[in-house]
C-alpha cells in the first residue's frame, strides 16, 4: 500500500526514471522504491554542488555590473545551500574578491 502511495506522489517522469523500463530493475517494496528516489537525487544534488562550486571559485565579474555580479555569486551560494551544502560567508567573501578585476 505505501509503495502504491508513493508511486503516485512522484511526477510522471521522476516515476518513470526511478521504475526503470524493465521489470527486472523495478523496485519491488517500498523501501525499494525509496532508495531508488535517493539515489536518484543523490545524484542530481552531486552535479548541483560539483557545478555551483566550481562557479564559485571561476566566475569574474568581468564587464558585468557590481550589482549582477554579486546577485550571481550568492546565488551559487545559495543553490549549494539548496543541497545542503553551505558556503560559510568568509568563504563567500573570498571567492567574491578573488573574481574581481582588480
Amino acid at each position: 500500500m505505501l509503495y502504491v502511495w508513493l508511486l503516485c506522489a512522484l511526477e510522471p517522469q521522476v516515476a518513470t526514471s526511478v521504475t526503470g523500463k524493465s521489470i527486472e530493475t523495478r523496485p519491488k517494496t517500498a523501501h525499494d522504491l525509496r532508495k531508488s528516489i535517493e539515489n536518484l537525487y543523490c545524484f542530481n544534488n552531486r552535479a548541483q554542488i560539483q557545478y555551483n562550486r566550481t562557479a564559485l571559485r571561476t566566475t569574474t565579474k568581468r564587464s558585468s555590473k557590481m550589482i549582477d555580479y554579486l546577485r550571481k555569486m550568492k546565488g551559487y551560494a545559495d543553490n549549494l545551500a539548496t543541497v545542503g551544502d553551505f558556503v560559510i560567508e568568509s568563504e563567500l567573501v573570498s571567492c567574491t574578491l578573488s573574481g574581481l578585476d582588480i
